[in-house]
């Protein structure tokens, strides 16, 4: 029997699909992480009307999705640049 060649992606596919990624994938974090923690408080805003402090689980939230938001904005900046790279150097 011969041996089969394993194929392999394209480095340009590759290249391609990462530069993408890092295009796309920070300020996807930064709206997801803005639109969820409108929708969290929105949630408990209307369970507790009257009760103006935060409860243990709504700060957890709170503070994740703020980990979140921030991962995205230092990644933007990096992300631009490393995303046109990829897509500019990529063999056509």
């Amino acid at each position: 029997m011969k041996n089969q060649p394993i194929t392999q992606v394209p480095k340009s596919k590759k290249q391609l699909t990462w530069g993408l990624i890092c295009l796309i994938l920070p300020t996807a974090l930064i709206f997801f992480s803005m639109l969820a923690y409108a929708v969290a408080n929105f949630i408990s805003g209307a369970d507790s009307a009257s009760s103006s402090d935060l409860s243990t689980g709504q700060m957890i939230i709170n503070v994740i999705l703020f980990l979140i938001g921030a991962l995205g904005v230092a990644a933007w900046l990096p992300g631009i640049i490393a995303g046109i790279i990829l897509l500019v150097t990529r063999k056509k």
